[in-house]
């Protein structure tokens, strides 16, 4: 009787191989869209202050700032982290506006934003959003 030989022959290695790159592939897309959203998180963690200084205004003053330093904010570029370029503040009209600039970790030069408007009540009510090439990396509470 013939001895069988044990292991493994040339074309199952290869076969494992082909699996677990495959499987290395498919995780490293989903770590990838992962560490964006994450950065997106801290972009959106960025505008909670600003959004206070926003709100602060338009209750004394009655309209939304126009810039930063209107509203004794630092300059757009002095708001920077891991994925953030610049924050801006601005208005439109009734409407107040943080725009987040972000850098190559995310997307480059690439914004979100946060509008504001006060309702009847008096309370503000913040929406957000960003360039369509962002809609699925964002909180869903801003997919639209």
């Amino acid at each position: 009787m013939k001895d069988r030989e044990q292991g493994f022959t040339l074309i199952e290695l290869m076969i494992v191989i082909a699996i677990v790159g495959i499987l290395a592939a498919m995780a490293i897309t989903a770590y990838q869209d992962y560490t964006k959203r994450a950065y997106l998180a801290e972009a959106m963690g960025f505008a909670g202050s600003v959004k206070t200084s926003a709100e602060e205004y338009h209750a004394s003053k009655g309209a939304w700032p126009t810039s930063n330093a209107s509203a004794g904010l630092q300059e757009p570029e002095a708001y920077w982290g891991e994925a953030v370029k610049a924050l801006t503040l601005a208005a439109s009209g009734s409407v107040g506006v943080i725009r987040i600039t972000l850098n190559d970790k995310v997307q480059d030069n690439a914004q979100v934003w946060l509008a504001s408007e006060e309702d009847a009540s008096g309370s503000y009510r913040w929406r957000c959003g960003g360039e369509s090439t962002l809609r699925r990396l964002m909180p869903s509470s801003c997919r639209e």
